[in-house]
């Protein structure tokens, strides 16, 4: 049985192309597959270690450290993309 963190995971793509999650603010690009799911890293790869995994359903399994930022801002655009602000 699987067990489900009840957070809202939102899937958004950048006016560049990259495909991100958005977990309470923060933002994580994948990283690789994993037994059950997909592990995806914080985008600030260089400063921060926070990890996520989700299932295959795109719920989230669980959340791995602390962020050592504040999240990032995103504004979504006419066409539905989204840009860093």
């Amino acid at each position: 049985m699987k067990s489900i963190i009840q957070t809202r995971v939102h899937f958004i793509e950048l006016t560049d192309g990259q495909n991100l999650v958005l977990v309470d603010g923060f933002s994580y690009k994948w990283h690789k597959a994993v037994k059950n799911g997909r592990r995806y890293r914080c985008v600030k790869t260089n400063m921060c270690n926070a990890h996520i995994y989700l299932y295959p359903d795109g719920t989230l399994e669980k959340q791995v450290h602390t962020h050592t930022h504040k999240p990032n801002t995103y504004k979504r655009m006419a066409s539905g993309k989204y840009f860093k602000i």
